[in-house]
């Protein structure tokens, strides 16, 4: 988390009680990733595209991890971490966010396409493990400046 932290930034949730309920990492779009799982997505990711344009032309960046702590899921942290990163990342520099979703995990996936819009965009294997890949696009609806 620290090294995410300085390589762009971790959104964090607090309570009322000053208490921790969640976080987002975000990270720049690098084929230097320290995750050998973000960096298998970003080698599958290499030639291809998003909305009919090479990807490297979304101003994309790395979106994740995302986690909520139990005692406040369904309280829509999930959803004001997602609203908080659009806020901060500078609009004309990051459009689109990718991030994985394990094979296994489709509470998860579900919680991104349909709880939040993000798209399926590719698949790859890392670690003995299967991942979706999701992308996150800024829309005026999403862009909450």
């Amino acid at each position: 988390l620290t090294t995410i932290n300085h390589r762009m930034g971790l959104l964090v949730a607090k309570n009322k009680h000053n208490g921790i309920i969640g976080f987002l990492g975000l990270a720049p779009f690098s084929a230097a990733s320290p995750s050998p799982v973000v960096g298998a997505m970003l080698n599958s990711l290499e030639n291809a595209e998003y909305q009919h344009r090479p990807i490297s032309e979304s101003n994309p960046f790395i979106f994740g991890p995302v986690c909520v702590a139990t005692a406040a899921k369904g309280m829509g942290v999930f959803k004001g971490l997602y609203q908080a990163m659009w806020n901060f990342l500078p609009k004309d520099q990051y459009r689109t966010g990718y991030a994985f979703v394990d094979q296994n995990n489709k509470h998860s996936l579900d919680a991104h396409t349909k709880g939040l819009g993000a798209k399926v965009v590719g698949e790859f294997d890392a670690k003995s493990s299967k991942f979706w890949i999701i992308a996150y696009a800024r829309t005026d609806k999403a862009d909450l400046r």
